[in-house]
């Protein structure tokens, strides 16, 4: 099969208003079908996103600069991608298509550097198209982002997308993540069409997982969900926050802890991963008994549904305060007080507690979270996860603050890192231009840091 590589110019696809041409394009499509039809494979190069996207922004004028010439590019080449989607699915609707001859395929491309003072290889022969056989070719922005890695992107060499996209491919293309609010609001149907697309169009993906809402999931059928387990959907991570009503109803949640347990349960069921996001902290100090009492009571009802060889995750995301959002002026306003890092190890001591024998899977993988190690099976695991945080509420009121400030600021990420003389060393050098701060000053600092991490 020969290759046909068309390159089209931003004139022959934008009228002079420069809005798309339909006509233009129909017309584009029409010869590239016909290409296609005599067997060969056709490559279209395709300018006219900036010129299409200018219109869109209300620019009368070309600009110069990178990062607007980006944005422009960015909210064009959907529309003009959808011109061309649109004109291929009429042209092969009149003519009757093949399944393989009505796909279209979009790929970003930015060919190589050409200076003379560019020593990164960029302009050698391996930086150039390949004659693989394939519509998705291999240009030169891969090899320059081998090479240049973020500095490409910095510079303005390819896009910032072609360098995700790079590092997906060069970890293996082994995992994918469905990025909304709530993917799973989408009809299962559709959804159960993307996550099969994305396993036939890269067959090394081991997982897909999505993020979900405990009122959409709730409402969804046992059929739905396992429409979704076998089109290849395998994890769904739902926000869980607390199990107590009256704080999700502070917090605005939009549902209610029989939601989460309806919505846990029938993920479960359905044979796919589910991973709990819990936020100790966020009943604040006056409801942190019921958060943590809902909170276990959740976990408890949802774990013992699970199968045996598919608990639940429960990932920690330790609550924060952060100025502009709804909890922040609740707090300037007095009506929520955050509890401090020691508060809160007492939290999750009466948490371990409360699960009784509910078998589930703990993380504390953000640095959000004071204690990291806080992490093992439940209930095989509970001894000694109570004796981290009972050595941790066990120490001096003035060493647990220090050692809250040490994590925030990276010197501490252990408890056993408390015992070491270089880095409290490290930590006290921090506090040498300052008068030596109280406890609960240290506490009231530690809690403050903690906004940084959202």
């Amino acid at each position: 099969m020969t290759r046909a590589v068309i390159k089209v110019g931003t004139s022959s696809l934008t009228a002079e208003s420069g809005e798309i041409s339909l006509d233009a394009v129909a017309k584009l499509v029409a010869e590239l079908a016909e290409q296609r039809t005599l067997g060969h494979e056709v490559v279209l190069v395709s300018s006219g996103a900036i010129a299409v996207g200018m219109p869109a922004l209300n620019m009368q004028s070309r600009p110069t600069d990178l990062p607007t010439l980006q944005a422009l590019a960015a909210v064009g080449q959907s529309r003009l991608m959808r011109a061309y989607d649109d004109a291929f699915a009429a042209f092969w609707t009149d003519h009757g298509p093949s399944t393989d001859d009505a796909i279209v395929e979009q790929v970003a491309i930015t060919l190589a550097i050409d200076s003379e003072d560019d020593d990164s290889g960029a302009n050698d022969e391996s930086t150039k198209p390949t004659d693989e056989p394939s519509l998705t070719l291999r240009w030169s922005a891969a090899e320059v982002l081998r090479r240049r890695g973020v500095h490409a992107v910095r510079e303005g060499l390819v896009p910032p997308e072609a360098y995700q996209v790079s590092l997906f491919l060069g970890d293996g293309a082994r995992a994918v993540f469905l990025q909304d609010a709530d993917p799973c609001a989408v009809k299962p149907e559709r959804l159960a069409a993307v996550v099969r697309r994305a396993r036939e169009r890269f067959p090394s993906v081991e997982r897909v997982t999505t993020y979900g809402r405990a009122s959409t999931l709730a409402r969804r059928a046992p059929d739905d969900l396992a429409l979704l387990a076998d089109a290849g959907l395998t994890r769904v991570h739902l926000g869980l926050e607390s199990g107590a009503d009256e704080v999700l109803m502070a917090v605005d949640k939009g549902c209610t802890s029989g939601d989460l347990i309806a919505a846990g349960r029938k993920v479960l069921e359905a044979g796919l991963e589910l991973c709990f996001y819990l936020m100790p902290g966020l009943g604040g100090r006056a409801d942190a008994a019921v958060h943590v009492e809902g909170s276990a009571r959740v976990i408890r009802e949802v774990a013992w549904s699970a199968p045996p060889l598919n608990p639940p995750v429960v990932r920690l995301r330790t609550a924060a305060v952060v100025p502009g959002t709804p909890l922040g002026a609740r707090a300037a306003a007095g009506g929520f007080e955050l509890p401090d890092d020691v508060e809160i190890a007492r939290e999750l001591r009466d948490l371990l507690t409360q699960v009784g024998d509910a078998r589930f899977e703990l993380r504390s993988d953000h640095m959000l979270n004071l204690l990291q190690e806080l992490e093992g099976s439940l209930p095989r695991d509970r001894a000694r996860l109570t004796a981290v945080l009972d050595e941790y509420l066990g120490w001096p009121r003035a060493d647990q603050a220090r050692f809250a400030v040490g994590v925030r600021l990276g010197v501490f990420r252990r408890l056993a890192d408390h015992d070491d003389a270089t880095r409290r060393r490290a930590l006290e050098a921090r506090f040498a231009e300052y008068e030596q701060p109280s406890a609960g000053e240290l506490l009231e600092a530690a809690s403050a840091l903690r906004s940084r991490f959202i």
